[in-house]
This record gives structure tokens, C-alpha cells and sequence, in this order.
């Protein structure tokens, strides 16, 4: 999962700021999902940070686009499990 947030830097240009949304904890080596829970390693973590990033520099539109989508449709996932009792 990732979190974009827009930065205001310039009010005529914003610009966007993308960030894993993983979080490790002390005493833990594994990195956890702070929007599903999602349970990784570090190396899964660097691995789709090394291959979004390829895809921002080839195609910064579409990539963007298909995130936002991506995002979108996880947020209406993780809001139905909530309603229906969260994760088992």
C-alpha cells in the first residue's frame, strides 16, 4: 500500500509525495501495513519501492493514475470488512 499526499510548495504547482505505508516496530522485523495490516518483510518493502519508482520515471501519468485507482478501491475494501466485523 502506499499513501499520496499532495504538497503545497508552490500554490500554481502542487506537487505529490508517495511513502510506503508500512511501519516496522521495535523488537520486530517485520513491516506492517498501517492502512490493512498487512504483514512483510523489509526486502518486499524495498522491492516495491524499487519497482514504483521505475514506474514513476517511465510513465509518471499513467502510474499515478492507476495508484490513485488502486488506492480507491482498497479504501472501499477495507471499509467493508470493517463494517462487516474486520478481518477474521
Amino acid at each position: 500500500m502506499i499513501d499520496i499526499d499532495v504538497v503545497a510548495d508552490d500554490p500554481r504547482r502542487p506537487a505529490l509525495r508517495y511513502q510506503p505505508a508500512f511501519e516496522t516496530f521495535a523488537g520486530t522485523l517485520d513491516w506492517s501495513c498501517m492502512r490493512c495490516g498487512l504483514r512483510v518483510s523489509e526486502n518486499v518493502v524495498r522491492v516495491f519501492m524499487g519497482r514504483l519508482e521505475g514506474a514513476f520515471e517511465r510513465d509518471p501519468t499513467g502510474t499515478l493514475k492507476r495508484l490513485l485507482e488502486d488506492q480507491n478501491e482498497a479504501t472501499r475494501l477495507i471499509e467493508k470488512i470493517n463494517r462487516l466485523g474486520g478481518p477474521p
